[in-house]
């Protein structure tokens, strides 16, 4: 999907929130390790606020967002393909959960930079990139 606008960048950046606290609501209780069930709730919280936050900067920006198009973004390289498993192990989530910070940092680091034309927006998305940096560090250093 062509992420054209800043409109569509925020709509989808929502959809991947939604399938991110899926994943850290589903598989927080499944976990063996306290280190690791601590940053997933952790990771959960922020997500939760990412959320919000997305929500509210939709709804702030509804004419800046509707005249400035953006070209050369889309969605296909940010696309979460986050595995499932009935039972799964601490390795795997942690997998996962790497894999979800490091696309969403990605994804936000690029929305900063096709956004300029909105500082406080590109703002954000520059620090949530940070965020996902150091959220990044976290999971890491549990491995």
């Amino acid at each position: 999907m062509d992420l054209g606008t800043t409109g569509a960048i925020l709509s989808f950046a929502l959809t991947r929130e939604a399938e991110i606290g899926a994943f850290y609501e589903k598989y927080t209780s499944l976990i063996g390790s306290s280190s690791l069930t601590e940053a997933f709730e952790l990771l959960q919280k922020t997500q939760r606020k990412r959320e919000r936050m997305l929500s509210r900067f939709r709804r702030e920006n509804v004419t800046e967002m509707i005249l400035e198009p953006i070209h050369g973004f889309a969605s296909e390289a940010f696309e979460l393909a986050i595995s499932s498993e009935d039972s799964p192990d601490d390795s795997f989530l942690l997998g996962n959960a790497i894999k979800i910070e490091e696309s969403s940092c990605s994804f936000f680091l690029k929305a900063s930079e096709k956004t300029t034309f909105l500082p406080e927006v590109s703002d954000e998305f520059k620090r949530l990139s940070d965020k996902a940096e150091s959220n990044i560090a976290i999971l890491k250093s549990i491995s």
